[in-house]
């Protein structure tokens, strides 16, 4: 509550601000009000001296420990080369709303991400492998949709892995994305998220239930490729307005020569000379001490020094007994040749190339047999 006294000087509730004149100039005035609307934003403790503002309530930073490495992405839209887009259906599965989605995608051949909650995703089941097995893909959306600046990490990660191994199970396919709820995140969440080697989707475009309308509008207006447009199916959002401006909107834009596809594929195009998306979220998607990757052994310096010499081993001994590559580039003998020309007829004996490795006396590994005549 702020009051504006007469004869000069702002005064906020149980605290004195550094008083100002009763005349004060323009400039005065809007960095007064440009602090007042700051410190209101943030709900932030108002301090005496501009600058020196406290943290806010939510400002909470989180520090992983132990050796495993934690990444993740934050997507709020990408930059293909073709013509793509990504709708993407929240708070979800409901019986009302669901079905109507999913008829709209049918009539267009479009595809969209769906991110379940998990009590609701519980609760219908059997629209979560229908959405499944038409090919569209599945998302993280919490198990209640809480927002995640309110919770601890063990309640955030909790909520997550219990919606994973939920939908995993219903559709047969681990999700690998996460929209959190109100999208709303801070460093807990992605700390959680990268744990659980999430990448984090927001948006760039929203097609609300109180104007569908005018957010078609502004979407046909100003969309282009690699927009990320969000939309509901449960909660508060969907209406019966929602559903046809929805048609409207995809439609319209398959009409201007765009497709409509999950966020993975959205991902995973070729980029207009930018970042391959894709690429950036396999190098962050890496072990983490509490799920470490199954079946696949350690990468070490010594291991990958092994791989690199047996396989620069192997092109200089293919080099030496040759092969149809060498062949055709007339570098072998005329017996050599021939002896290949007829063995392209199916009389030739395979030959082998035997390499092993040994480091420090010791032999790395079994030796590699492989055909000469392999192309490296």
């Amino acid at each position: 509550m702020w009051q504006i006294r007469r004869q000069g000087g702002l005064r906020a509730v149980g605290r004195e601000v550094r008083p100002v004149g009763r005349y004060i100039n323009r400039r005065r005035f809007l960095a007064g009000v440009g602090l007042f609307s700051v410190g209101g934003a943030a709900g932030a403790a108002l301090a005496p001296e501009p600058g020196h503002a406290a943290e806010g309530p939510t400002a909470r930073t989180a520090a992983p420990s132990g050796p495993g490495a934690y990444a993740t992405t934050v997507m709020f839209r990408t930059s293909p080369s073709a013509r793509l887009v990504a709708l993407t259906i929240d708070d979800g599965p409901t019986r009302e709303w669901t079905p109507r989605v999913l008829a709209i995608l049918q009539r267009h051949g479009a595809k969209a991400t769906f991110f379940r909650v998990g009590q609701r995703a519980l609760a219908a089941a059997d629209l979560v492998r229908r959405t499944a097995d038409a090919g569209h893909e599945q998302g993280n959306h919490t198990w209640a949709h809480d927002d995640l600046t309110q919770h601890g990490a063990a309640f955030a990660r909790g909520s997550l892995e219990r919606t994973h191994e939920l939908l995993a199970e219903l559709t047969g396919r681990t999700p690998t994305l996460c929209r959190p709820p109100y999208g709303r995140i801070d460093s807990v969440g992605l700390a959680v998220c990268a744990g659980l080697r999430y990448g984090v989707t927001l948006w760039s475009h929203h097609v609300t239930g109180a104007q569908p309308h005018g957010d078609v509008d502004t979407i046909l207006r100003q969309g282009s490729p690699g927009s990320i447009v969000l939309a509901h199916d449960g909660g508060r959002e969907p209406n019966v307005s929602l559903m046809p401006q929805l048609d409207r909107l995809v439609a319209s834009m398959t009409d201007r020569g765009y497709r409509f596809v999950t966020v993975s594929e959205l991902l995973s195009a070729p980029v207009q000379g930018g970042v391959n998306h894709s690429r950036l979220r396999s190098q962050f998607r890496l072990a983490s001490p509490e799920r470490p990757r199954e079946g696949r052994p350690t990468r070490t310096p010594l291991r990958e020094g092994i791989t690199a010499v047996r396989k620069y081993a192997l092109m200089a001994a293919m080099r030496y007994v040759g092969s149809p590559c060498a062949c055709r580039r007339g570098s072998l003998s005329g017996r050599q040749r021939t002896s290949h020309e007829r063995g392209h007829r199916g009389t030739l004996r395979r030959r082998y190339v035997r390499v092993s490795i040994t480091v420090r006396g010791r032999v790395a590994g079994p030796p590699a047999r492989v055909p000469a005549y392999a192309r490296m």
